[in-house]
């Protein structure tokens, strides 16, 4: 399942969400405001694929990279990833713009699950092992 950009209710998008956690198990880290709410999530596949969501009220705040940034860092430190890889639809361009910034680079296009996407790759050696502020949740496959 992909994020979608219309309005859906509150019970569609936590079936989705369940639905989503028992066919990719892998790593949701949740982003939080300094007062704690949650404004999005970061999730690391299994298979080394990572994905960013933010929040609507959230998004065009400059909020994807510090999120993406801690991640990543997270990522390095606590599973050993030396790389990680972004599969992004070529019409997302704030999410293009976000990956972008912090040190993704283009591999190419090509199809994933029958669709048109960017894939991105980066390599983790260049985040520091520090401290990140974002919860966990392993999810059950």
């Amino acid at each position: 399942m992909e994020p979608r950009s219309e309005e859906i209710s509150p019970e569609t998008q936590a079936a989705r969400f369940k639905a989503i956690l028992r066919a990719r198990p892998g790593w949701r880290l949740v982003a939080e405001t300094r007062q704690g709410r949650p404004l999005g999530q970061v999730r690391f596949d299994s298979d080394g694929q990572v994905s960013l969501a933010l929040d609507p009220g959230y998004r065009g705040r400059g909020l994807a990279a510090p999120a993406l940034r801690a991640a990543l860092a997270w990522a390095r430190r606590e599973l050993k990833r030396t790389r990680a890889v972004a599969r992004i639809k070529p019409e997302k361009v704030p999410s293009i713009r976000a990956f972008e910034g912090v040190g993704f680079r283009l591999l190419r296009r090509a199809a994933f699950r029958g669709q048109l996407c960017l894939e991105y790759e980066i390599s983790l050696e260049q985040f520091p092992d520090g401290r990140t502020a974002a919860r966990t949740e392993k999810s059950r496959g």
